[in-house]
């Protein structure tokens, strides 16, 4: 994905750390520290699991209320640079009419 042009170093670390999010944990399966994969094959071992830690389920971080303000702020940045980028295309098909 491009990023917007003119951001700020924290909308564009931001930006970095939502792609990683979706590369590694949302979008994929890969084995890292923010995904745990429980491999639990016998029958005993996922009885246990449940008795002493509760139900198998998967565990997200969500957002928090400050992440979401900046995922909305980088959401505008990146609308601007879209819409400008559309100006540009549709003066250019204009100016070769």
């Amino acid at each position: 994905m491009k990023r917007a042009r003119g951001l700020s170093d924290e909308l564009r670390a931001f930006h970095d750390d939502m792609v990683f999010r979706r590369n590694r944990v949302y979008a994929h399966t890969d084995r890292t520290p923010l995904r745990r994969i429980l491999e639990l094959s016998d029958a005993d071992e996922r009885a246990a699991w449940v008795r002493d830690r509760g139900e198998l389920r998967e565990e997200w971080f969500p957002p928090t209320r400050e992440g979401l303000k900046t995922a909305i702020e980088l959401a505008r940045a990146h609308l601007q640079s879209f819409l400008e980028e559309i100006d540009a295309v549709r003066s250019r098909i204009i100016a070769s009419a």
